[in-house]
């Protein structure tokens, strides 16, 4: 082009938009549509944490009432058991394995014990399996006819000895080994 002449481009560019002009319709929509998801994914993260802090709550109690000692007017209901380890005992070994330093217990040697609604069980474990080495059988619930059948058991002291009493009269005596590891 000879000097001192303007040169015109053969390529039309569309005009700028200018910053006053609205978005498109398009444009309104996606955001709509991105907004609408991320409160839709804070929604459902909100309902994940909720279910995930009660999860937590409810384990954390289970495990306060499984490692807690048992006194006097303690109860116990049918399936119910205690455990020196709580909830950590519910954790496959293959699991816990990784996590030895954080459990605050020996999972390999912890004790349980156990009520099933008619037998009163001790266990230990031996080589990682648990071994009963007490029990006290009950016998099954005598109801009155008038009367509702209460399964549940009570512990209670009597001077040195502890028993595990139920309504209908049935009681045990608890062996001195079970009273040392779950009893104050």
């Amino acid at each position: 082009a000879p000097k001192g002449e303007k040169v015109r481009s053969k390529r039309k560019d569309p005009p700028m938009k200018r910053i006053s002009e609205e978005p498109s319709k398009n444009t309104a929509r996606v955001s709509a549509a991105v907004i609408e998801r991320n409160l839709g994914s804070s929604f459902q993260t909100t309902i994940l944490r909720l279910l995930f802090a009660g999860l937590a709550i409810f384990v954390a109690k289970h495990h306060r009432d499984m490692t807690s000692q048992l006194v006097h007017g303690s109860v116990m209901h049918p399936g119910e058991w205690r455990s020196r380890c709580g909830a950590f005992d519910l954790v496959p070994s293959f699991v816990a394995e990784g996590m030895l330093k954080l459990i605050p217990c020996d999972l390999e040697a912890s004790s349980m014990l156990q009520y099933d609604g008619q037998t009163l069980r001790y266990y230990t474990k031996e080589m990682g399996s648990r071994v009963e080495k007490w029990s006290a059988d009950l016998g099954l619930v005598r109801c009155k006819e008038d009367s509702e059948c209460e399964e549940t058991i009570k512990f209670a002291q009597k001077g040195t000895t502890w028993y595990a009493e139920r309504d209908d009269g049935s009681h045990a005596s608890v062996d001195e080994i079970v009273v040392d590891v779950f009893f104050m």
